[in-house]
C-alpha cells in the first residue's frame, strides 16, 4: 500500500462521516419544522394545547419474574421536545467527530507502517519489539501495521517520531495558510473525542480541559500562554449552563439579515484532520 492510497483511503472515510453528519443535521431541520409548525397551530387553535405534551414510559422485563416493570416515565412539553431534537443532533455530531479523529489514528498508523516497511531508520528501536534486525527481513507492511497499532502512547508518539524525522512538519504545524495551531488543533480535537466516548461530552471544567491540552501540546508555561488558545479550545463548548457540555452545532451569524450565514465548528474540526493528514502525506512522500 502507498502513502497516496493510505491519505486516500483516509480522506473517502473522513468524507462518508461529513455525509453522515448532514444527514443528521437535515433530519433535525425537518423535526424542528414540523413541532415549529404545530407550535403555530396551537396559536391558532389553543384547544389541543393541553394534549400537546409527548409522553413516553420505558419498560425492563424482570429476569426473575419476566415481568415487565416500568422504569423511566418523561412527559415532554413541545419546548422540551425541541431541545431534545438540539441536543441529540449535537451527539450525533459529537461522535461523527470521535469517529473521524479515531480514523485519523488509523492514517497515522498505516502512515507510520509505510515508513518502516520501507526504511527501519524512519523507526526507533522500541517500535521493533524484541527482534534482532537480521530478522527483519521479510517482514510484510501487515507486520509492520501491527507494530504500529501497538506502539506505546499513540497516536501522540507517531506525532512525535513525524515532527522528529520531518522538521518541516514543524513549522507548517504553526505557520500555515489555515492561521491555526495545528499541533493544537488536532490534541483538542483528541481530548474532545475522549470525553465524548467516556464522558458523554461532559467535562469537569472547561478550565481543566483547556489546562490539559495546553500542558499535553507543552503550551502552558506555568499558566502562561497565549490568550486566543482560550478562546479557540471554548469556541467548541456550550454557554450558560451548558458551558462545560462540548458542542460542535452549528453557529448563526448575522442574524440581522436574512440569509442564513452558519459558522460549522464540526466541518472546521474534520477539516484540521485532513488537513494535517495532507500535510503528513505531502512531506512524508517528497511532495513537500
Amino acid at each position: 500500500m502507498t502513502l497516496k492510497e493510505i491519505f486516500l483511503i483516509f480522506s473517502e472515510r473522513v468524507a462518508d462521516i461529513v455525509l453522515y453528519k448532514r444527514a443528521a443535521k437535515a433530519t433535525a431541520k425537518k423535526e424542528l419544522l414540523q413541532l415549529n409548525q404545530y407550535a403555530e397551530k396551537l396559536k391558532e387553535n389553543p384547544a389541543p394545547k393541553e394534549s400537546s405534551s409527548s409522553l413516553d414510559a420505558m419498560y425492563y422485563i424482570d429476569p426473575k419474574t419476566g415481568s415487565w416493570e416500568k422504569y423511566g416515565f418523561r412527559e415532554s412539553s413541545l419546548e422540551d421536545r425541541e431541545k431534545l431534537v438540539v441536543f441529540q443532533k449535537n451527539k450525533q455530531y459529537c461522535w461523527l467527530l470521535a469517529e473521524a479523529y479515531e480514523e485519523f489514528e488509523d492514517y497515522l498508523e498505516a502512515t507510520y507502517a509505510h515508513l518502516g516497511y520501507k526504511d527501519i531508520s524512519s523507526w526507533i528501536m522500541s517500535d521493533f519489539g524484541n527482534i534482532s534486525i537480521a530478522d527483519l527481513v521479510g517482514k510484510d507492511y501487515a507486520w509492520y501495521l501491527d507494530r504500529a497499532k501497538n506502539k506505546r502512547d499513540t497516536p501522540q508518539s507517531i506525532l512525535t517520531r513525524l515532527r522528529e524525522l520531518y522538521p518541516q512538519l514543524v513549522d507548517l504545524e504553526i505557520k500555515n495558510r489555515l492561521d491555526v495551531n495545528l499541533k493544537l488543533a488536532i490534541e483538542l480535537i483528541a481530548h474532545l473525542r475522549h470525553y465524548i466516548v467516556h464522558r458523554g461530552g461532559l467535562v469537569t471544567s472547561r478550565d481543566a480541559f483547556l489546562e490539559s491540552v495546553l500542558k499535553k501540546c507543552g503550551f502552558w508555561n506555568n499558566g502562561k500562554y497565549h490568550e486566543d488558545y482560550e478562546a479557540f479550545i471554548y469556541r467548541f463548548f456550550g454557554t450558560g449552563e451548558y458551558e462545560n457540555v462540548i458542542s460542535i452545532l452549528e453557529i448563526r451569524i448575522h442574524p440581522e439579515i436574512p440569509l442564513d450565514i452558519q459558522l460549522d465548528p464540526f466541518d472546521e474540526l474534520t477539516r484540521y484532520l485532513v488537513g494535517y493528514a495532507s500535510l503528513v502525506y505531502d512531506i512524508a512522500s517528497g511532495k513537500a
